[in-house]
């Protein structure tokens, strides 16, 4: 019985395990070379030339910038004030070659001082440079608008000379993404595996039914379960036979004491977004002595009928519908509600 019973909790848990993987596996890949390259760590920007530059993850302290540009701006709608996001600058890529750098707005204000001591050193006024900007991302190809700037700001209109490599370096990125989002989608990856294996290992071992597997062995009653597993035949998943009722929610397999189970109704919930209908959930719902409330899903209204129907026959003190009475009934005093089927005049209260 317990192995049956794990081959059914590794079928259900197998869809939502195939699911995680399938997203673990987008996550790794939006995230996992971006990962891959923080652990490795960045390359000095100015050991590497040319083609070797591109898509490369690197770091370097810059000590020369020569000028910007272009900048990225962003205008709220409605006003006429244009707010700086960033501006792309020119810098040494080695000792032959040269780069454009995007350099958010927050750090503007030190990059163009260091523009202008830059200029100042460059034209014999001062004699060293003692600052610099260190920057970390990763070398992107322009895009067409970015190289056409570059293009005209360093031609003007003749063809640009190829010590000036068509890159840019993003900072801030790792691969195609920033560091936080490969971060985060690295983590999430690792999350859903780890789920994914704790659903897999929790179906595998019996996990679904460690209760019921704790109960008999305590009890004794293994072998009257095995007993009950194979005489009786399940109907929509669900066997009962007057002394246990044995389903499935999800992955987890639950026993009740039939006797327990005192009341069970067809239940419908209607899914709406924006208010328009779409879609209907059937059940069977169970409340037991203790109060507890169980769900038995089902495709549709036949089947969840024909669901309790089966349990209304094999169990005959089990009280059948709803009606708000019974709900105050059986929330006000379940003891006095489990003795419907043997009180007339509770009966003749309750349903006329």
């Amino acid at each position: 019985m317990l192995q049956e019973l794990k081959k059914q909790s590794l079928k259900r848990v197998l869809p939502g395990v195939i699911v995680l993987a399938l997203l673990a596996a987008v996550c790794m890949a939006l995230g996992g070379a971006g990962v891959v390259n923080l652990v490795k760590g960045p390359d000095w920007l100015y050991d590497y030339y040319g083609e070797d530059l591109e898509g490369r993850y690197v770091e370097a302290d810059v000590y020369v910038v020569y000028d910007w540009y272009a900048e990225t701006t962003s205008r709220r709608e409605g006003s006429s004030v244009e707010t700086t996001k960033s501006r792309d600058f020119i810098i040494d890529a080695n000792d032959l070659e040269y780069i454009a750098l995007e350099v958010p707005a927050a750090d503007l204000k030190q990059v163009e001082q260091q523009m202008y001591d830059s200029w100042d050193y460059l034209d014999d006024v001062t004699d060293d440079l003692t600052t610099y900007y260190h920057i970390e991302g990763t070398v992107e190809r322009m895009d067409a608008e970015t190289l056409g700037l570059y293009t005209e700001f360093l031609a003007d209109g003749g063809t640009l000379d190829e010590a000036f490599l068509p890159y840019i370096i993003k900072q801030g990125k790792v691969g195609g993404a920033d560091k936080t989002f490969s971060l985060f989608m690295f983590v999430a990856a690792v999350a859903m595996l780890v789920w994914l294996a704790v659903l897999l290992v929790k179906a595998l071992t019996g996990g679904y039914q460690k209760a019921i597997k704790r109960r008999a062995l305590a009890e004794g009653d293994l072998p009257l379960l095995e007993e009950f597993y194979i005489a009786t035949e399940p109907l929509n998943g669900v066997r009962s036979d007057g002394r246990w009722v044995l389903f499935s929610q999800g992955a987890k397999t639950v026993l009740l004491d039939a006797p327990n189970v005192l009341w069970a109704y067809v239940h419908r919930l209607t899914h709406r977004t924006n208010g328009i209908k779409t879609g209907t959930t059937w059940s069977v719902q169970l409340r037991t002595s203790d109060r507890k409330v169980y769900t038995i899903g089902a495709k549709n209204e036949e089947q969840a009928r024909e669901t309790l129907q089966m349990l209304a026959s094999s169990m005959p003190h089990l009280v059948t519908g709803y009606s708000d009475a019974l709900n105050r009934l059986f929330n006000q005093d379940p003891a006095r509600f489990a003795t419907i089927p043997t009180d007339a005049a509770l009966q003749q209260e309750l349903f006329g």
